[in-house]
């Protein structure tokens, strides 16, 4: 947190997350978060690093 705003929380997600108990888990943590005011920001293993990473510029920069 940074002047009053919330900060960013970003998971990574490997194979061990597609289990639907992680799932489940993954999901009521992830809403707690956003419900406190946090972005949350995923990264999957089974997609593109760069791609989901290009996404979010304002947190990660972007690749110049």
């Amino acid at each position: 947190e940074r002047n009053g705003v919330p900060g960013v929380c970003v998971f990574i997600d490997g194979p061990v997350h597609d289990n639907p108990s992680a799932m489940e888990n993954d999901n009521i943590k992830r809403n707690q978060l956003q419900e406190l005011g946090h972005r949350v920001i995923v990264i999957r293993y089974d997609s593109s690093i760069n791609q989901q990473i290009s996404e979010n510029p304002d947190i990660f920069g972007t690749n110049q």
